[in-house]
């Protein structure tokens, strides 16, 4: 074989693996973009990044406030079995009519409401009565706008306790269809991240996890000022949330059940940290795959998913992006 023969040969093998390299790399570095933007925080004793997932062996969850209407009561039943059963490191919720009422054991406190006059003053106070009950010194902070859900994570209590507020809009969710399937969207949202310990990501234009949050800015449409009922009630802005519906995971994407399984794995193994956590993921990918395969297509199971990001559609597949909907 004459050099030159070899020297082409050897150019076609580089080629090849090029290509494959490029349709495989793809979906693994946006996994790793995920944990790194979604679920990295800083741990100032190593100078580290550490991913909280499952750091603590049981959460208990306290929903409390408004009673749960029957839309938000399932939704809730449903997320919970699915953590429960497949994963083991939450119970199931109970239901009590204010915080004083909640386990001592609690650690993700769910105040359910309905749309106030005065949502930012509402939410503060509530706040303050949780950090009481928790025998925290340290005041609450007022936050002047406050969405139709939030996470408040509190310092000074134990690690993974968090504040989730979420109107629950039974009126507007009864009479039109947008703000059913936005309450839909915003309890698995939010219980999902108290669970998990993920944060919003907003950069991304491709939407491959519930925490792929679209910005303000980039829904060019009239948005409620607040979150007040005189706002939510006005029809002006249901355009805006008909967008915001399009630009976003309105359930689980199969990504986040990936992390689900992986982060259920590394806190067996004693794993915190984020490269820890890839390299896990890198060895046991086909294991962490399959078991989110078969959870994700259970049918008691398929109504917190959205289409658009899981199945054939998860990863860089997925049917939900600014230039698609905006």
């Amino acid at each position: 074989m004459t050099r030159k023969v070899k020297t082409y040969n050897a150019w076609i093998l580089f080629v090849t693996l090029m290509l494959i390299s490029a349709c495989t790399l793809p979906q693994q570095n946006h996994f790793a973009h995920l944990l790194s933007d979604g679920y990295k925080v800083e741990n100032n004793q190593a100078n580290k990044a550490m991913v909280l997932g499952f750091i603590d062996e049981n959460k208990a969850s306290c929903i409390y406030g408004v009673p749960a209407n029957h839309r938000v009561r399932q939704r809730v039943t449903t997320f919970y079995r699915m953590i429960n059963r497949e994963f083991h490191k939450v119970s199931m919720p109970v239901y009590v009519r204010s915080v004083e009422a909640c386990p001592t054991d609690t650690s993700i406190f769910v105040y359910l409401h309905e749309s106030f006059e005065y949502p930012s003053e509402t939410l503060y106070l509530e706040e303050t009565k949780l950090r009481y009950f928790l025998k925290i010194s340290r005041p609450a902070s007022f936050k002047k706008r406050q969405g139709l859900a939030s996470i408040t994570r509190i310092k000074g209590a134990k690690p993974g306790t968090v504040f989730v507020k979420i109107n629950q809009l039974s009126k507007l969710s009864s009479q039109n269809k947008t703000y059913a399937k936005l309450v839909d969207s915003i309890v698995v949202e939010e219980l999902f991240q108290a669970i998990s310990n993920g944060n919003d990501i907003n950069k991304s234009t491709q939407r491959m996890s519930v925490l792929h949050e679209p910005a303000r800015a980039q829904i060019p449409l009239p948005h409620p000022p607040d979150h007040s009922i005189g706002s939510l009630e006005d029809p002006q802005f249901l355009g805006f949330f008909n967008k915001m519906l399009n630009a976003k995971p309105t359930g689980l994407c199969s990504y986040d059940v990936w992390f689900l399984a992986l982060a259920d794995k590394a806190k067996e193994e004693g794993l915190y940290f984020y490269d820890q956590y890839l390299n896990y993921y890198e060895m046991h990918r086909d294991a962490i795959h399959k078991k989110a395969f078969k959870i994700e297509n259970k049918t008691q199971y398929k109504s917190l998913f959205d289409a658009r990001c899981s199945g054939e559609n998860r990863g860089v597949k997925t049917k939900i992006g600014l230039k698609a909907h905006l």
